[in-house]
């Protein structure tokens, strides 16, 4: 039988950098990894850690218990501990006492925090703290408002005048993600696995001196999965670690075949679409047809979050615009087909926004 293979940290800990992102297929040992190395470092250096989620409803205290209970703790402590625990957001190594049955805390190791209420912790102090784990950083839902740079105050709050590592840890279920845009990780999209790519970023102080933020991106190297669970389309993102995407309709011809009427270029977060409106020929059904715009051709009509007074150029279409108004028609009743799956999920999702 096969022995089982899992995520190491040991490529990206060779890099300095004081954000890590480890992105990937899921139940392959990123986050596994990542726990192990900041209960290490909380054992031998007497350091902390904070398990970073996007909502509080995800650090209650049941469900950080059960984010740590596949921590060997008395391995990693040499028998010292028994278990990991979070009690009233703190988090601490424990034993289970048999006959009192329950847990004996043992030293503060961490802190269990959420993104979404980060406000309420500027005024708190985060003592010897050197490392955050920001789990399920990738969605396919909703986005905090500002995100990135809420998570920046925060890490600030945090670290203060120290200098820490931020581990952010998603599945590959999403390529739209705001830390790829605003953070200009756009690389990311095309990454091999297996391999990692470093963006540095510059900032002058006030007395001159050069700043560099150093944002390491790893796409962990799929590993599959021996799961007989596992199977059909899905199992490509789940054990493959492909980016996940869903079957969606294709043009049903050639380009040629259909005559156009309408042509949108829509930009949101990075990404360009080209949306034709054409003409089914045989039919004389309408309907819409969604591709990557990557050429210089200059479309006139542009829809995107960008400000511009050029009245071309909206942030929504136009109601006052017997076209666009098809075209919202359209989009309610799903005529529309893509260019290929992942066009179609990128636009999807970021339409959804």
């Amino acid at each position: 039988m096969a022995r089982e293979r899992y995520y190491s940290l040991d490529k990206i800990k060779k890099i300095y950098a004081q954000y890590k992102l480890l992105v990937g297929q899921r139940s392959n040992g990123k986050s596994f990894a990542v726990k192990y190395d900041c209960i290490e470092r909380a054992y031998k250096n007497k350091t902390k850690f904070v398990y970073l989620r996007r909502y509080d409803k995800n650090i209650k205290t049941l469900a950080v218990n059960a984010y740590f209970a596949d921590m060997p703790v008395d391995k990693i402590t040499k028998g010292d501990y028994t278990h990991v625990i979070c009690d009233r957001g703190c988090i601490y190594f424990a034993n289970y006492d048999i006959d009192q049955m329950k847990y004996i805390k043992g030293p503060e190791i961490g802190r269990a925090v959420a993104l979404n209420v980060a406000e309420g912790y500027k005024s708190q102090a985060f003592v010897n703290y050197d490392r955050i784990i920001f789990e399920e950083f990738l969605t396919n839902r909703t986005y905090l408002e500002n995100e990135p740079t809420e998570l920046m105050n925060l890490v600030s709050t945090i670290f203060r005048d120290n200098e820490g590592v931020v581990y952010l840890i998603g599945n590959t279920i999403s390529r739209v993600c705001p830390y790829f845009t605003e953070w200009d990780l756009r690389g990311t999209l095309t990454l091999k696995p297996g391999t990692i790519q470093t963006y540095d970023f510059h900032r002058t102080d006030v007395d001159g001196k050069d700043i560099v933020t150093t944002i390491a991106v790893e796409m962990c190297e799929s590993l599959g999965s021996p799961s007989k669970m596992i199977f059909g389309r899905s199992a490509k993102a789940i054990a493959g670690g492909h980016w996940e995407v869903y079957d969606r309709p294709k043009l049903p011809g050639k380009l040629e075949d259909f005559s156009e009427v309408y042509e949108i270029l829509i930009e949101r977060e990075g990404f360009r679409f080209v949306m034709k409106m054409l003409i089914d020929n045989k039919t004389g059904g309408a309907f819409l047809y969604v591709y990557p715009h990557s050429g210089t051709r200059k479309i006139p009509r542009i829809i995107t979050d960008t400000f511009s007074t050029d009245p071309l150029i909206t942030y929504t279409l136009m109601d006052e615009n017997e076209d666009e108004k098809l075209i919202k028609q359209l989009m309610m009743q799903r005529k529309i087909c893509y260019a290929d799956n992942i066009t179609a999920s990128d636009f999807e999702m970021l339409i959804a926004k």
